[in-house]
């Protein structure tokens, strides 16, 4: 498998996500590769204090995961992140309180393997497929929190 990188080059950080995709050398049904999974980083909050700190998402397609794409996409998308001056990423992640057909609760899993520690629950939060499902959130500090002089003290 390869990394393949989109990257933007816009002075503002978050003004469009970094993404970084996983790229097979298997062919889809038109003859292009397949992407089997990408993860990206986007804006925390739209303040300025919080541009230490994004958002991570991430999609592995079913039959990919359990494999070590989901690793490697969060790898490389922290280790771009930390060379932009990020110190803190934050996933929200749906939460089932009992598990079905729908939703597992593989996602938080997955995160809390990676070094996420769950900092919020929302309970019935959201409405899907005629049913009600929660949402946590996970935090993962990438970075030592160092201070920084910017001169811009607002």
């Amino acid at each position: 498998m390869a990394v393949n990188v989109e990257k933007s080059f816009v002075d503002n950080l978050f003004s469009i996500k970094d993404k970084v995709a996983i790229v097979t050398g298997a062919t889809g049904a038109l003859g292009g590769a397949i992407a089997v999974g990408y993860a990206y980083a986007g804006e925390f909050k739209p303040r300025k204090s919080y541009d230490v700190s994004c958002e991570v998402s991430i999609y592995v397609q079913k039959n990919f995961r359990g494999h070590g794409v989901g690793r490697l996409l969060y790898n490389e998308l922290e280790k771009r992140l930390k060379a932009k001056g990020i110190f803190n990423m934050y996933a929200c992640v749906a939460y089932p309180e009992i598990e079905d057909e729908y939703l597992t609760r593989n996602s938080v899993n997955f995160h809390e393997h990676l070094g996420f520690k769950t900092v919020g629950h929302f309970t019935n939060c959201a409405y899907k497929f005629e049913r009600f499902y929660s949402m946590r959130w996970l935090e993962k500090f990438i970075a030592p929190h160092v201070i920084i002089n910017s001169g811009d003290e607002k």
